[in-house]
């Protein structure tokens, strides 16, 4: 897995069980581990940025809050990309009013 992860340029996967349901994050360095963050599909914005505060990783797994599946990964530059899109977007609305 190491090589496979490397050849992409990944240094995590994601680990499933038959389900579909995130068991935890696999590293070369560090083996299987529980997920520190994950956010479900309901987290707003704000609230994953405030979450991510400190998280140290490549991205962070969604999941849905009603069964815990497995619905994909957010990456931090997306993330903080998301993040300054929303503050520019409010700022114009600012500055519309005036």
């Amino acid at each position: 897995m190491a090589r496979r992860l490397s050849e992409r340029g990944w240094r995590q996967a994601f680990v499933l069980d038959a389900d579909g349901k995130l068991v935890g994050i696999h590293s070369p360095s560090e083996g299987q581990q529980p997920a520190t963050l994950t956010f479900e599909d309901d987290t707003s914005l704000a609230d994953a940025m405030e979450r991510m505060r400190g998280f140290v990783g490549d991205a962070v797994p969604a999941v849905a809050r009603v069964d815990g599946r497995y619905l994909g990964a957010v990456s931090e530059a997306d993330m903080v990309s998301a993040w300054l899109d929303h503050v520019a977007r409010i700022r114009e609305e600012e500055n519309a009013a005036l």
